[in-house]
This record gives C-alpha cells, sequence and structure tokens, in this order.
C-alpha cells in the first residue's frame, strides 16, 4: 500500500474515532501520539488541530489540569503518557500553559510511591506494563525542561526491571509471569525514551539501546498467530521504528516488520483507538 493511500485510510478511521470528551483517557493517547508522530512525518498541520482541540479542552489558560486528572491519576500513572503531547505542543506553539501542565504530570511521576528497589509503582504493585507507559513522558521532561538532571533516577529504575525481571535465555520481562502486551508495551517504551533522550549521555542512552535490542529479540519470538491485532499493530510500530532510528538490524527484522505493517490494513481498526494509533505510528515510520 502507497504512503498516500494509507493516510487516505487512517483519515477516515480519524473521521469517525471516538475520543473522549469527559476525562483523561489512555486509549484515546495512542491515537494521540499517532497524530504526533504523522505531524512530524507529513506536516500536516490537520494533526495538530486534533491535538490543541483535545488538550485544550482539558487544561486551563494558566495551565491547570481540568476533568480530575490529578486526583485520578496519584495512584493510576497508565493516562501520563499524554504529557509527551504536551511538550509537543508546547515546543510548537511556545504556549507556556503546556509547559505548567507538564510540570503537574511530572510531578505525579516523582511523588508516586516507589517500592524497596526505587521502582515508580503503580496503584500499590510494580508494573511493567504501566512502567512502561509513561517512562517516556519522563524521559522526555528531564531532557527538554530538566537539564536531564533526572535520568540517573530514570535509568536506576531500568537497571532494577532489568536485573529482577528479565529472563535472558527468553528475551521476555515477567514479574510473575509471561504476558505478550506487557512485552510488547516495555519494547515501546525503549524505543519511545531513545527518542527522548539525549545520545550525548552516552552511558545512559546506550543502556536502554542494548535493553531495546533484546527486547527486540524477544518480539520476534512471539508466535504471531497468538498476538491480538492490536499486538501485531505495536510491534510493527516497535520494529519500524527502531529499524527507521538504526537501533536494530534492517536484514534480521525488516520482513517481519513489513509483513505486519501491510497485514494491518486489512484489518477494521476504526472503533479500537490503540490499534488505530499503533498503525499511525507505524505508518510515520515504515520503513
Amino acid at each position: 500500500m502507497q504512503k498516500q493511500e494509507a493516510l487516505d485510510v487512517i483519515a477516515r478511521a480519524l473521521s469517525q474515532a471516538r475520543l473522549n470528551h469527559e476525562k483523561w483517557d489512555e486509549e484515546d493517547g495512542y491515537i494521540l501520539n499517532g497524530c504526533v508522530a504523522l505531524y512530524r512525518s507529513t506536516k500536516d498541520k490537520r494533526y495538530v488541530d486534533i491535538l490543541k482541540n483535545y488538550i485544550d479542552a482539558r487544561i486551563s489558560s494558566d495551565g491547570e489540569v481540568t476533568f480530575g486528572l490529578d486526583e485520578d491519576s496519584k495512584e493510576d500513572l497508565s493516562r501520563l503518557d499524554l504529557g509527551r503531547v504536551l511538550t509537543f505542543l508546547y515546543e510548537e506553539t511556545g504556549d507556556s500553559k503546556y509547559k505548567v501542565a507538564s510540570d503537574r504530570l511530572k510531578n505525579i511521576i516523582v511523588n508516586a510511591k516507589r517500592d524497596e528497589d526505587g521502582i515508580i509503582m503503580n496503584k500499590g504493585t510494580v508494573s511493567i506494563g504501566i512502567f512502561a507507559k509513561f517512562m517516556p513522558f519522563y524521559i522526555e521532561y528531564e531532557t527538554f525542561f530538566n537539564k536531564k538532571n533526572g535520568y540517573n533516577d530514570v535509568c536506576k529504575q531500568f537497571e532494577v526491571i532489568r536485573d529482577k525481571y528479565f529472563d535472558e535465555s527468553k528475551n521476555v520481562y515477567s514479574v510473575q509471569e509471561f504476558d505478550s502486551m506487557e512485552n510488547i508495551l516495555f519494547a515501546k517504551s525503549l524505543v519511545d525514551s531513545l527518542d527522548a533522550m539525549s545520545i550525548q549521555i552516552y552511558e545512559d542512552y546506550d543502556l536502554l539501546l542494548k535493553m531495546l535490542k533484546k527486547s527486540a529479540r524477544g518480539l520476534i519470538d512471539i508466535k504471531e498467530s497468538s498476538m491480538s491485532d492490536r499486538e501485531k499493530a505495536l510491534v510493527s510500530y516497535i520494529l519500524n521504528k527502531s529499524i527507521c532510528r538504526k537501533h536494530i538490524s534492517y536484514e534480521k527484522y525488516a520482513p517481519f516488520a513489513k509483513r505486519l505493517f501491510e497485514d494491518l490494513f486489512e484489518k477494521d481498526f476504526t472503533d479500537d483507538k490503540v490499534m488505530l494509533g499503533a498503525v499511525m505510528m507505524a505508518l510515520a515510520y515504515r520503513i
């Protein structure tokens, strides 16, 4: 499928997508981050308009976060990946309200409860999947707004998760038992975090890069027949972006990444916001 044809399919799906107009919604975040990725790929301002319309309905002119996000998210951190949209809008518009709102979300993360090893917990427990959802925003905030002062905290947590929960023989992470989506989300977190991290702090950058390479090996070992359409869309994004960024081998991963991508457009993802967002992100980095 040619890129313009794929963009037309996305446009039709976006016109029917039902974004949540009553609260901050984790699944909406996939579509919004898909808009960020496609804007960077195409420079089509329509994607920025979607982002502004969504975010501006949820923050005040002085950056106060509305719809109860602060209260709801002190224990549940799953929706804080939306912070990356705030960072993007601040870069794009220079409007300080997006920076102020980013500050508020970052404070929720750094003030969250931690386990005995310093890993940020979600609702009192360590969840690799939830950790994966907010960590790219944390790194992005530290890179753009905090002079990278939080990198030590970020990398220590990634190291602890690697040392405690990574199975070298299978290239997978598990807290209690293997969960394919959890591993996919963690690999997504790594490739997105690398995008946000400064390569000038090479030791930290190299830590995440090595972890991504191992996670990518684990992804291609997951039986394709056992993956849901959502999982296939997310893996397509992870591999396409990792190849595009030259983090992993084109020769080894491209055939699988291309097959997954082409298969996505044979599916109906109109009513699945996670899948739609993942397809948008995969298209932005299509190899």
